[in-house]
């Protein structure tokens, strides 16, 4: 097996096993479509949109939005991983001399990069043995690799104060006839567990501020079954909003609906749609740096064929990102039910 694409491929097993997670989240407060939104298909587009809609309060969420752009710097760039050398330290793995000018290293024991500027944190460890566990055992020790997953996130920098959505899980289940055969990719999962091998535990946490998601703030660890921390993948940049940003007084909830219905009505194709979003702070680029931006993000499932996801401003201030950017409306990327 080769070690390294396998840890890989543990990280991304974890991002699509939690894909609806932030949907599932939003149904539960004013700042998300409600329980029902899912499961309401309907071609009266008009209607998904108002049903979908947040409760939330303007002013309120205004009030919100302002009180986060006066966090202290330590709370909206928590992240305490800003060299290599810090990594290596948490990690507690020997430490490697990178080429000059380099943020990435490589050795027998590890590849690894530290991207401080933009928050970006990788490495996957190559020296432990990836060795697959039945699934009863596993699933025994995921609690304690959970609770060592989260004790080394705040160790991080990432406390519960930091993190909307947090959950642990196995990847990789496999049938042991099939590893026995060399069939190491991983299965879909069954009813029926035994026989069942499992490769790791992942835990795969969400980024809020005051209980506003931040979109692409995501934290991916991986360990192997034995319980050695394998692979951390981090996205947790510093957060401020766009520079030109100077009131975060919200648009009416009518123009908002009406951006959002504009662009279901044409991706819809006349099919049954459900539609759920959420208020997000989402990223954007002003002269190649990161800023963030109050949206709503909208996500428009047809019930026969891929859906899309979008994101509408809610400032009523206009704002200008570079050219290669999201614009207000658009659509970010295809997703299946």
């Amino acid at each position: 097996m080769n070690f390294g694409k396998s840890i890989l491929q543990l990280l991304a097993a974890a991002a699509l096993a939690l894909g609806s997670a932030p949907a599932a989240l939003a149904a539960d407060n004013d700042l998300g479509s409600g329980p029902d939104a899912a499961s309401f298909f309907t071609k009266d587009y008009a209607k998904a949109v108002d049903a979908a809609y947040p409760r939330f309060d303007s002013a309120r969420l205004t009030e919100r939005l302002e009180a986060i752009r006066k966090l202290p710097a330590a709370q909206l760039d928590p992240l305490k991983l800003r060299t290599l050398p810090q990594l290596e330290s948490a990690l507690q793995v020997a430490r490697a001399t990178p080429r000059k000018g380099s943020d990435y290293v490589s050795n027998d024991q590890y590849a690894a990069r530290v991207e401080a500027a933009s928050g970006r944190v990788r490495l996957v460890k190559k020296s432990a043995a990836l060795l697959p566990v039945a699934y009863d055992e596993a699933a025994r020790i995921k609690e304690r690799v959970g609770k060592d997953h989260q004790e080394f996130l705040a160790k991080i920098g990432l406390d519960q104060s930091q993190i909307l959505f947090l959950q642990t899980g196995l990847t990789a289940l496999r049938d042991d006839k099939a590893v026995a055969a060399g069939d190491t990719a991983p299965a879909a999962a069954r009813n029926d567990q035994d026989g069942a091998l499992v490769d790791g535990v992942f835990t795969y946490a969400l980024r809020s501020v005051d209980g506003i998601m931040v979109e692409g703030s995501v934290a991916k660890l991986t360990s192997a079954a034995s319980g050695e921390l394998i692979g951390v993948d981090l996205r947790w940049p510093a957060l401020a909003y766009h520079p030109a940003l100077r009131s975060l007084a919200l648009k009416d909830a009518d123009t908002v609906k009406k951006a959002i219905l504009a662009h279901v009505e044409q991706a819809a194709n006349g099919e049954e749609v459900s539609v759920q979003m959420a208020v997000v702070l989402r990223p954007v680029k002003i002269s190649g740096r990161r800023a963030y931006v109050p949206a709503l993000k909208v996500g428009m499932l047809p019930r026969t064929s891929e859906g899309e996801m979008f994101f509408v401003d809610l400032p009523r201030q206009a704002l200008k990102y570079d050219a290669d950017n999201l614009a207000d409306t658009v659509a970010v990327r295809s997703v299946r039910r």
